[in-house]
């Protein structure tokens, strides 16, 4: 019996509307090896399980389903990504959720053949299309890798250090070895950062990671009640927790990587840093040594925006409020 080369891992809830369009790129691949499509219906309240009942039924060797009754994202503690992992028996592993979908029928098959002939490398990732479902305009996803202009440029070979420099790349494309898993350090199972961007990092960590400039995916912006969407309109409390998630993984990844990349991971550091005081959840954030030379390195003004928030957030929430409120041109007379 031939063995699956390639495991695919779909996440759905409530993706209705574009979720046949996702399993149609899956069954179109075109491949040498056999591979096979893990898809986890996190308890949608819509028409998504049914639909994948539909395509297991008549692709069964292709689509393999779980479904739930209660949602596990919402527990936060990682059983969705431990329960599908013990269910896929690739070498490799694609990456595709629900309401995200394949363009080229190749694809697995180019991804497939790069790592093949690249055992160094432990992560490769396309370009794509990135459609804004609310303007219903495209463009394209990467125009740059490490601030470098990527146009003429077809496959390039980067390190974490320029990954850490790309903030972000689609995850529809994202194909990795399956053994990467068994590398990563035992922090990679705490909470942190975006399960996507954590798995990429810590993916070139341990090697490097290919790019192939080709467009093989769409990845779908502003979708409703997809976690992207959720993030830009978090309160105060939120995004403070959100800031501290994302700079305990670049702390992580630091420590990783023994630094090496401390002089490219600092900014993003301050960028979280900053995030933290101005949501004013955690008071007295200056004291910290760690904030408080963050704090220095910012121009007066900033400075003068995070020590009101530090030691006074109500009032510095109530200007950002006024603000926002007051038409620009006022703002700037």
């Amino acid at each position: 019996m031939e063995k699956i080369k390639v495991s695919i891992k779909c996440l759905v809830y409530n993706h209705e509307q574009y979720l046949r369009k996702c399993l149609d790129g899956f069954v179109m691949q075109k491949t040498n090896f056999k591979f096979e499509a893990i898809v986890h219906d996190d308890a949608s309240t819509d028409n998504s399980a049914n639909i994948i009942r539909e395509y297991a039924l008549k692709y069964p060797d292709i689509i393999k389903p779980i479904y739930q009754t209660e949602n596990q994202y919402t527990k936060n503690d990682g059983s969705i990504g431990k329960l599908m992992n013990k269910e896929c028996t690739g070498n490799y592993i694609a990456l595709c959720e629900g309401d995200d979908y394949w363009t080229d029928m190749n694809k697995l098959q180019l991804q497939s053949d790069c790592l093949d002939s690249n055992p160094d490398c432990t992560f490769c990732f396309t370009n794509a299309d990135l459609f804004d479902v609310s303007t219903g305009k495209t463009n394209l996803f990467i125009t740059e890798l490490n601030n470098e202009d990527i146009s003429g440029k077809e496959i390039m070979s980067i390190g974490v250090g320029e990954l850490i420099n790309t903030p972000f790349i689609p995850t529809a494309s994202y194909f990795f070895r399956a053994s990467n898993y068994n590398k990563f350090p035992t922090c990679f199972n705490e909470n942190m950062g975006a399960g996507d961007r954590k798995l990429s990092l810590f993916s070139t960590a341990i090697g490097r990671a290919i790019f192939i400039n080709k467009k093989t995916c769409v990845y779908r912006k502003n979708v409703p009640n997809s976690v992207m969407t959720k993030w830009q309109t978090l309160n105060y409390e939120e995004s403070y927790n959100l800031a501290k998630s994302f700079h305990l993984l670049y702390e992580k990844i630091d420590e990783f990587t023994n630094y090496e990349y401390s002089h490219i991971i600092t900014p993003l550091y301050d960028a979280y840093k900053k995030q933290m005081i101005v949501s004013g959840i955690a008071k007295g954030l200056r004291k910290n040594k760690d904030f408080n030379d963050c704090i220095k390195r910012q121009s007066f003004k900033v400075k003068t925006k995070l020590l009101i928030a530090d030691i006074c957030p109500k009032m510095l929430h109530a200007i950002l409020k006024i603000k926002h409120k007051i038409p620009r041109k006022i703002i700037r007379s």
